[in-house]
């Protein structure tokens, strides 16, 4: 029987290793695979997921379109007239939309980039009588997650 969980990569999983090898379990029989952090560069445009909260021109489209209203009332007294003020109206919104996305994005992206993602799966093969006390020690040492698998 095979029990597998996820850990971050830090001091408890570590313990937790030493813990399941002074229970009796050979180190031959511990898997731990560390995960690698993917490197996430930040993206200009939205992407074709909608659903991976990244979206960049909503702001603008937004600023643009009340802007751009904007414009259009008040170029009726404005010397251009409504088309031109409507345009630079859109063009300023657009802009500043772009702008402050960008801003908050470097920043929000510098923070989640110094948080450890980092994950480590550890695949332990162990009886039938063992199990419980593998479980007990995996969730006493912070395990994200444990399964067991039968074969």
């Amino acid at each position: 029987m095979y029990i597998v969980a996820s850990f971050y990569y830090s001091t408890s999983l570590e313990k937790c290793l030493n813990e399941i090898e002074d229970y009796g379990i050979k180190r031959e029989y511990i898997l731990a695979l560390p995960l690698d952090k993917k490197r996430k560069n930040g993206r200009i445009t939205d992407t074709i997921n909608h659903s991976d909260e990244i979206s960049t021109l909503d702001l603008s489209a937004f600023l643009g379109s009340i802007l751009m209203f904007f414009g259009g009332v008040y170029g009726f007294i404005l010397p251009w007239g409504p088309i031109i003020w409507g345009l630079i109206g859109l063009a300023t919104g657009g802009i500043t939309g772009l702008l402050i996305t960008y801003l908050t994005k470097k920043r929000n992206f510098k923070r989640i980039s110094k948080q450890k993602t980092s994950e480590v799966f550890v695949m332990i093969y162990g009886t039938q009588e063992d199990t419980k006390k593998i479980i007990e020690i995996l969730w006493d040492n912070d395990a994200l997650g444990v399964s067991k698998v039968e074969l």
